[in-house]
């Protein structure tokens, strides 16, 4: 059953005949491709001929990397040939009996020529084929080539048909039909008929329509192809390990990682990626193959360009066949240096912006420090004065809390500063009981703290000393306040309409 088979090797499949197999597999590598005949018994006792088609797989490289065999059942058409053969002395006196024979094969298209390509015999499923091919109705005695319209299959056909007229018996496989929706694959097997006297007379044909079978070998193929191509695109480096820790195929971006090595198939992973004469302590891949599990641990790498130090973070995934058992382990590399300077610093970010909201709150804590101790007195001038310093604090504070309250940890988003600023002030000097309007014409600009506290400062002082002297004796009153950014710095404008 196709259970039995997965996973267990040629030497395992082929132990009763070890010494023809590894006859086979040299000559396999040796020529790309080969082809066997081979008489076996099958599991009910019975004998049987297998056909075998092997062609060694390659990667991008050129290098073999497996190979497809397609094996067949070849007995009906066995028996047919050596029917044909043992009927080959006999053919000019018994084609009644040839043509017996040839009708007894239910698959396979089987007919006979002389040497000036005439029918002398065909079975009955030639005749449907040709019909179906090149819509004809065939006859004995017509010469087949009659019937072969397209120039290219016509001179193909003559061609093999003169090969067999010369002695040799071969088997080939071409694609019949009049157009591409027509076209079939058919593997054909020819073979010289001889007289009594042992003189060619014509050629005996045997047809199998493997159509299914080439589909099945082409899909085959584009889907290597495509995994292949699947493989090599994978922003990941990715290695397949053999149990005893050699690299059996890579993707180019782990080619790339390590160019000085490539090669990489073939060599001991942990001297390739680690330049180590032994495996790993803590090794994912060893683990994976122990435990079965998926394993993932972050390596350092030096990058040879730039001379950093990179982080790779490494994932092994077992392979499992069918018995339960790790064959070969996966191991993707990605490179997490970006990621964790990004994290590293989104951690960097939430503890600025926590000192800022400490600082904050300790300003809000010496503001209210500042209020009690002015209930001690009495004198105005002097309530006045904590008045004006708890003033000074809010503006630095309120620095603070934009910043922490922000997504920017180093910057002050000043229009929106200058604007609360102002709000607070004005409700500061609610004892003013005129209505002032403000005016504020600021620019979105970003400045660090430097800069964002005594512009606080300088504004506080000015517009608070607008509400509390420019406006005596007046029913209303107008602020404005300008802040722009000009060539060598900033320009900051604060007008108002009192008395002077």
């Amino acid at each position: 059953t196709e259970d039995q088979f997965i996973g267990i090797t040629l030497a395992q499949l082929f132990e009763n005949d070890i010494g023809n197999c590894k006859d086979i597999v040299r000559e396999l590598l040796d020529n790309g491709s080969i082809f066997t005949e081979s008489y076996e018994t099958r599991m009910d006792g019975t004998q049987m001929w297998v056909e075998g088609d092997y062609t060694c797989l390659y990667d991008h490289k050129n290098r073999i990397i497996g190979h497809i065999g397609v094996q067949q059942d070849v007995t009906d058409r066995k028996i047919a040939e050596n029917k044909l053969k043992e009927s080959e002395r006999q053919v000019n006196e018994s084609l009644d009996l040839l043509s017996g024979i040839l009708e007894s094969f239910d698959d396979t298209v089987v007919f006979a020529i002389d040497k000036e390509y005439r029918y002398i015999a065909f079975n009955e499923n030639h005749k449907n084929t040709m019909r179906l091919i090149w819509g004809v109705d065939i006859e004995l005695g017509k010469s087949m080539l009659d019937y072969i319209h397209d120039s290219e299959n016509h001179e193909k056909a003559k061609s093999n048909f003169d090969r067999a007229m010369e002695g040799e018996y071969f088997k080939v496989v071409e694609q019949y039909g009049d157009t591409e929706f027509d076209r079939r694959w058919y593997e054909n097997s020819y073979n010289p008929l001889y007289d009594s006297d042992n003189d060619i007379i014509g050629v005996a044909l045997l047809l199998s329509d493997i159509t299914d079978r080439k589909k099945h070998e082409l899909e085959i193929i584009e889907s290597k192809k495509l995994l292949e191509a699947m493989f090599e695109s994978i922003q990941d480096g990715i290695s397949i390990m053999d149990p005893d820790m050699t690299i059996k195929k890579v993707n180019r971006y782990m080619e790339d990682l390590h160019p000085n090595k490539v090669p990489l198939e073939g060599k001991k992973c942990y001297q390739v990626y680690r330049n180590r004469n032994d495996v790993c302590d803590s090794c994912p891949v060893l683990k994976t193959f122990e435990t079965h599990e998926t394993c993932t641990q972050v390596v350092p790498h030096i990058d040879k360009d730039s001379g950093t130090d990179r982080k790779l973070e490494v994932f092994s995934y077992p392979i499992i066949d069918n018995d339960g058992n790790v064959v070969n382990v996966v191991e993707f590399l990605r490179d997490i240096t970006d990621r964790i300077k990004v994290e590293k610093l989104e951690r960097n970010q939430v503890l600025i912006q926590e000192i800022h909201h400490r600082v904050k709150n300790n300003l809000q804590v010496i503001i209210s420090l500042l209020n009690m101790q002015s209930n001690l007195f009495t004198d105005e001038k002097i309530k006045g004065a904590f008045r004006e310093s708890q003033s000074r604090i809010r503006s630095m504070s309120l620095a603070h809390e934009k910043l922490y309250a922000g997504d920017n940890v180093a910057n002050v988003e000043i229009s929106d500063y200058i604007t609360s600023l102002v709000n607070h002030i004005k409700q500061m000097n609610m004892s003013v009981n005129i209505p002032v309007e403000i005016d504020i014409d600021v620019d979105e600009l970003y400045l660090n703290m430097d800069t964002t506290i005594p512009l606080g400062l300088l504004v506080n002082e000015i517009v608070t000393n607008s509400f509390k002297h420019a406006f005596d004796g007046r029913d209303k009153g107008n602020i404005s306040i300008s802040f722009k950014e000009i060539d060598e710095g900033y320009n900051l404008v604060i007008q108002d309409d009192g008395i002077g």
